[in-house]
């Protein structure tokens, strides 16, 4: 087994056990597709083509998966993130004709919100942030920065589809799903970490706003070894 099947493994084994004590959801693939992955992030190649829509929310200082579908589909990519410190990276890197950087956040509501530095394992991140103030123990480092709904950015950008909806949103994607599948967007692809990790989040969000995607018609073609990353396609 090479180092790469071993990480895959070891992943699969460390959920497994956390599903078993009760810290993790059990959702597994509900559906068999053709798909590519680049990293965490699994799509279905099919039907893309350089009049697709995609729209990359949340990009962080990781613009891989967005630059490998211009490459193979030559298609734009709408991008966003409203942190001070992807806003300053994006500045500094030379991006391609068709990745189109919009430095603000998604909400359900347009407006101005705060965000608070995330803290791993006792540690401030520089360049991580969320919505959660739990995640948080002080105010300090705190940034309010403009959000916009997704169906206002659409009616913006004029499109009247997304065909793959990506979101790393650090506990923010919650919101944004139940603000989507009210607005009755047309939404082909939805890529999305989930962030039930966060205690002041817990599994019973993931598991209901997955239980809504699938009455909504979404369902599962894609789940990541470490169970926080999943692929969904409406039917």
């Amino acid at each position: 087994m090479n180092s790469l099947g071993s990480k895959a493994w070891f992943r699969k084994l460390k959920r497994l056990l956390k599903q078993v004590a009760g810290r993790e959801i059990w959702y597994s693939t509900q559906m068999k597709a053709n798909t590519v992955r680049h990293g965490d992030w699994c799509f279905i190649p099919d039907h893309l083509d350089s009049d697709s829509v995609v729209y990359s929310l949340g990009v962080g200082e990781d613009i891989v998966f967005d630059v490998e579908l211009i490459k193979q589909f030559n298609l734009s990519v709408e991008a966003f993130d409203p942190t001070p410190s992807s806003i300053e990276w994006l500045k500094a890197k030379v991006t391609p004709e068709n990745f189109n950087f919009h430095p603000f956040g998604i909400s359900n509501r347009d407006g101005i919100l705060k965000l608070y530095p995330l803290f791993i394992k006792g540690k401030k991140s520089a360049t991580m942030f969320t919505l959660d103030s739990n995640c948080s123990s002080t105010d300090s480092g705190s940034v309010e920065i403009p959000v916009k709904k997704l169906s206002t950015i659409m009616a913006d950008l004029k499109h009247q589809r997304i065909d793959i909806l990506k979101m790393d949103i650090e506990g923010a994607e919650y919101d944004v799903i139940e603000d989507l599948l009210q607005a009755k967007l047309d939404v082909r692809q939805l890529l999305v970490e989930f962030h039930h990790r966060f205690k002041s989040i817990g599994k019973d969000k993931s598991n209901s706003i997955i239980r809504k995607l699938n009455d909504s018609g979404y369902k599962i073609f894609f789940v990541s070894e470490k169970g926080r990353e999943y692929s969904f396609l409406k039917l």
